[in-house]
């Protein structure tokens, strides 16, 4: 086996991270992994352990993880980098411009030997978006450890059948303002009074979505928290136009949510047995929206999509072999 050198983010509560901390705990000491924090040392410690190790898998992009990549080519040794999302045509969609991100991401595809995108779907978009990669380009789900989720649902909070939960904050690519609107639509014709948790950091659309009355809007619940609004919930909706993977879906379906995801949701592709009112076709469509929504409330999914999903496309133990593979 050739020796593996991990870098990226072991910290922080981002789903990258939550990825790294999950490659982590499963790979324990089989390969290496990047321990330094700050700037300074993060490139000393490239620079002491390149040489050592046959390839380097940079998680996302970074200055740091640029000047390993670089590092690489001096030393002779492979780079990989795996890719949980694609900030420039984000950038396109939340109405941003950052040319720093734009330099730094460019540098990161064109640099590296390979380009690891976090499901089969992601990789087909940037085939599409960025043919002259094509070559570089192949996947891994995104893992997840699912005995471990079955092991620590222990949170004694009551299900509450008019709670639907989002996670991704005021970000306009999660659309989480059309479910707004499709739910005050709901609470205006019925006597449902849905309420409504969004999870997630400020952004362009937080404003508008923190105006209606039955939104609980949260910036941050560390990861071993999100199980108790999971348990809270009976919905859980994710109307992304775009979402390279999609941790939370896997995670709110173990924890018995129903569930209500676009087309865009790149772990749809995990499902073997969906219908037409498991997933949303246009993600600005209210009337859709609120349609299957009411639809998802009455007649629950859970179990259906939990039995349909295909365990070696999303366990930690399976898409953490095709990773070494790849590497």
């Amino acid at each position: 086996m050739k020796r593996i050198l991990l870098v990226g983010d072991f910290i922080s509560n981002t789903g990258p991270a939550t990825v790294n901390k999950q490659l982590k705990l499963h790979f324990g000491n089989k390969i290496s992994y990047s321990e330094k924090d700050s700037i300074r040392e993060r490139v000393l410690e490239l620079i002491i352990k390149t040489k050592k190790y046959d390839v380097v898998c940079f998680s996302g992009f970074s200055k740091v993880n640029i000047i390993g990549m670089l590092l690489t080519k001096i030393f002779g040794k492979k780079s990989a980098y795996l890719m949980h999302g694609y900030g420039i045509y984000e950038d396109r969609i939340n109405g941003e411009s950052s040319l720093k991100r734009f330099v730094l991401e460019n540098l990161t595809l064109h640099l590296s030997n390979s380009i690891i995108c976090v499901s089969k779907p992601f990789m087909k978009f940037m085939m599409e978006e960025r043919p002259a990669l094509k070559k570089k380009l192949d996947y891994v789900n995104n893992g997840i450890d699912l005995g471990a989720l079955e092991k620590n649902r222990t949170f004694k909070v009551d299900r509450e059948d008019n709670v639907i939960l989002s996670v991704g904050g005021g970000m306009p690519r999660k659309k989480i303002l059309k479910v707004c609107e499709a739910l005050d639509l709901i609470n205006r014709r019925t006597d449902l009074n849905l309420k409504f948790i969004v999870i997630g950091k400020s952004h362009l659309h937080t404003e508008e979505i923190c105006k209606y009355p039955f939104v609980q809007y949260i910036e941050n619940v560390p990861y071993d928290l999100m199980g108790e609004y999971y348990s809270r919930a009976t919905l859980y909706v994710q109307n992304s136009v775009f979402e390279t993977f999609g941790l939370a879906v896997i995670e709110a379906l173990n924890a018995g949510c129903n569930l209500l995801i676009s087309k865009n949701v790149g772990v749809k592709s995990a499902f073997k047995n969906q219908i037409d009112q498991d997933i949303i076709e246009d993600c600005d469509d209210v009337i859709e929206i609120s349609d299957k929504i009411l639809y998802n409330l009455k007649n629950s999914n859970n179990q259906r999509l939990k039995s349909s999903l295909d365990n070696t496309m999303v366990d930690i133990k399976e898409t953490s072999k095709r990773l070494i593979e790849i590497l």
